[in-house]
């Protein structure tokens, strides 16, 4: 059952891999953009935390199920527009 498991998964990554790589139709789109906000996250003397918002930037991302070729999948990065930049 687990070897079921492991070949699926490992399946579907290998197809989704695929339709980065060679997008089927052409036309499709394999990278796309979204619009983030950066937080970051500055450690007080006194133990507390400052949160300081950056300028709302454009990240790249992949339409994709997984990350690849070194993007966050867009489904992903949608769901999370918030970026936490820790200075710790």
């Amino acid at each position: 059952m687990v070897l079921i498991i492991i070949l699926t998964v490992a399946a579907v990554y290998a197809v989704d891999f695929l339709s980065i790589r060679v997008p089927i139709p052409p036309s499709r789109q394999t990278l796309g953009k979204v619009r983030v906000r950066p937080e970051w996250v500055v450690r007080l003397k006194n133990g507390k935390d400052d949160i300081s918002f950056g300028d709302p930037e454009v990240d790249t991302c992949s339409n994709s199920l997984f990350p690849q070729m070194g993007y966050t999948p867009c489904w992903y990065m949608q769901r999370h527009q918030n970026k936490e930049i820790d200075v710790r």
